[in-house]
């Protein structure tokens, strides 16, 4: 990897030591927006693996690290293919290190567990494409007009932090990226948002859209890359390991029918097997344990109750407090809130007003003291399965869509209080293919997906089908969304239900475990009669 001479160098306990020009430390880093991803919980795992200290800060770092050795790769292995297409290298690596490096800059508080709280206060899709609160001059009108189209034509699908982070390059970064570095702020706010150009777009915008690619795509990006290795090594390596550096040094972007596709070579295939492992072994084993879904939920409860008793609010959504902190307000400016005055919202705002109300609320008591209320029925989708292997694909499918009725005909049938319990009923992505399969591989002078390739449970068709053997669909997926042609996961039905403890202690739970069962039997016994 090439390294100026004038280079700040951080020894980083994941990749070894990262060099960063000095102008993106003196302009960016070394600036409180940056700084303050020091006091922000890369993950929300550590309920479960409390070495899991790691922060924003220097997962931003190892993206540009990431970056740089990806972007280096491509020019490397693409460049003499490319020539023709007079590429400017120089300017498209500038651009892409500065949005590696910025592409976390919005983050909330604790994770994901608060991004969604920007959305509370704010428009952020009306936001990023109002020239009022955006800088737009002369110079970069024609880009902004076509960020502002592209934009409105795509279904946001984009992430809170991920439209923070593009309104904060700008708005709060604009000028420096401008005026010392010479960059477009749209193009960086692209490459964060993932938002390639579309329609009649020029050769370099061609280019453009496979580094955009690099860094925020549903298949392999320089960010991912860095989260599954840097929570890898902070719970103690669980999962196989991946060789980033191998995988980074297969990289190209290939000239196919006119098109312009970012791929890796053949001999990258192992480690993107190992790759699609570790991020789904972390996708089961970390976030979609139960433990950490239930501190996550009692985490928000106790935020939200805290801050309205800080504030003294009696009436209004329950999350009106919480979205005064966490908004774009708070991360450029002071903002008021009650004795406070809050700027550059971090975890530690936060732990601060809980523990200021700690008296008044049973949330916060709740998650300082790890005394959990409420407990899971089943803990995994293995104990899901024990309880009701012998269920046909329709019964589980009418578990899923009754579960809340059933479980509260339980609880008023033993004088529990109704709706008294939590469900996390949307576990399915954790057991889907972790990438799309448009991840591309060149081999014999041939670009090929990756699916063509594998022969690992990762393609495996899901879809059951009835006694007549007749592909099954259900109304609920696809209310959701799902295409009709879509396989469909028997694993889209397993949820997690967690009720008061004393049912989990008592002989209460088996008595839940088979009410759920005879409902489910009077709800088969029903549909076989009305057949008949």
């Amino acid at each position: 990897m090439k390294v100026s001479a004038d280079s700040k160098i951080f020894n980083d306990a994941v990749h070894g030591f990262i060099y960063i020009d000095s102008k993106y430390c003196q302009h960016i880093i070394d600036k409180p927006l940056f700084q303050r991803l020091k006091r922000l919980e890369q993950t929300n795992v550590r309920p479960l693996y409390p070495c899991a200290h790691h922060d924003r800060f220097v997962h931003s770092l190892g993206t540009y690290h990431l970056g740089s050795i990806a972007f280096q790769a491509l020019q490397s292995n693409s460049q003499s293919e490319l020539n023709d297409l007079n590429i400017p290298w120089p300017r498209c690596q500038k651009h892409f290190e500065l949005a590696c490096l910025l592409h976390d800059i919005g983050h909330a508080p604790f994770s994901h567990t608060f991004e969604f709280y920007y959305e509370r206060g704010d428009n952020l899709n009306n936001y990023i494409v109002d020239e009022t609160k955006i800088r737009v001059h002369s110079g970069n009108r024609a880009e902004f007009e076509k960020f502002k189209i592209d934009y409105n034509s795509t279904t946001p699908n984009q992430k809170p932090h991920e439209k923070t982070s593009a309104i904060l390059v700008l708005t709060a970064y604009a000028e420096v990226l401008t005026e010392i570095f010479f960059a477009d702020p749209f193009l960086i706010a692209r490459m964060i948002l993932g938002l390639p150009y579309k329609n009649s777009c020029s050769q370099d915008e061609k280019f453009f859209n496979c580094l955009i690619g690099l860094l925020n795509s549903n298949t392999i990006d320089v960010d991912k890359l860095d989260y599954i290795a840097r929570d890898q090594w902070a719970t103690g390596n669980i999962s196989k390991s991946v060789s980033i550096e191998r995988l980074l040094s297969s990289l190209y972007v290939k000239l196919s029918d006119s098109k312009l596709i970012t791929c890796f070579h053949k001999r990258a295939i192992n480690e993107i097997y190992s790759l699609i492992k570790a991020k789904k072994s972390i996708n089961v084993r970390f976030h979609g344990h139960h433990t950490v879904k239930y501190d996550e939920y009692v985490l928000k409860k106790a935020v939200e109750e805290t801050t309205r008793k800080y504030l003294n609010l009696t009436e209004g959504p329950s999350d009106l407090a919480i979205s005064k902190i966490i908004s774009i307000d708070a991360l450029v400016s002071q903002v008021p809130f009650g004795a406070l005055s809050i700027t550059l919202p971090t975890d530690d705002d936060l732990i601060h007003i809980l523990k200021s109300q700690i008296s008044c609320s049973e949330y916060a008591k709740e998650w300082f003291y790890r005394d959990y209320y409420l407990k899971p029925v089943w803990k995994t989708y293995a104990d899901y399965m024990y309880y009701f292997k012998d269920l046909t694909f329709e019964e589980k499918m009418y578990l899923f869509s009754h579960r809340q009725e059933i479980i509260n005909s339980f609880l008023e049938s033993h004088d529990i209080e109704k709706n008294n319990y939590w469900e996390v009923p949307d576990l399915d992505f954790q057991y889907k293919p972790i990438f799309s399969p448009d991840i591309k591989i060149y081999i014999k002078d041939k670009i090929v997906d990756f699916k063509e390739l594998s022969s690992t449970d990762e393609n495996v068709d899901y879809q059951e089908k009835n006694e007549k053997g007749e592909s099954l669909k259900s109304d609920a997926m696809l209310s959701k969304g799902d295409s009709k042609n879509q396989p469909i996961n028997p694993k889209k039905f397993f949820f997690l239900i967690y009720v008061p403890r004393e049912i989990i202690k008592t002989p209460l739970r088996e008595v839940l475990i088979n009410h759920i069962r005879d409902s489910i039997k009077e709800y088969s016994s029903a549909t076989l009669q009305a057949k008949n």
